[in-house]
């Protein structure tokens, strides 16, 4: 919804179901900070959004990454923050969608 906000749909389908955590990640320059189960708010240059999910499938993790490489540096001077979500009991079929909306 052009202004409004956007969304990211991902599909799966798994052949079989092993142990172990299925995630899918995101990165980002923002700050990141969790505001309440199912709402994560993403602080940029003159911009915030706020990210809801389905907390009842998905769990986030938030962990900043400083970046030392010198080339990397010079686009990310303040590091990186990696979104991990963690999906519990996802199935062996599936969907999640991300919504992102302008903070006011």
């Amino acid at each position: 919804t052009r202004g409004k906000s956007f969304s990211i749909s991902d599909n799966f389908e798994l052949a079989v179901r092993k142990e172990g955590i299925s995630c899918s990640n995101l990165m980002t320059c923002c700050k990141v900070t969790e505001i309440s189960p199912g709402k994560l708010k993403f602080d940029g240059e003159g911009f915030s959004l706020y990210m809801s999910y389905n907390s009842k499938l998905v769990r986030p993790k938030i962990e900043y990454i400083e970046v030392n490489a010198s080339r990397l540096k010079n686009y990310w001077p303040e590091g990186v923050t990696r979104v991990i979500l963690e999906f519990f009991r996802p199935g062996l079929k599936g969907n999640s969608v991300l919504t992102f909306t302008m903070a006011k």
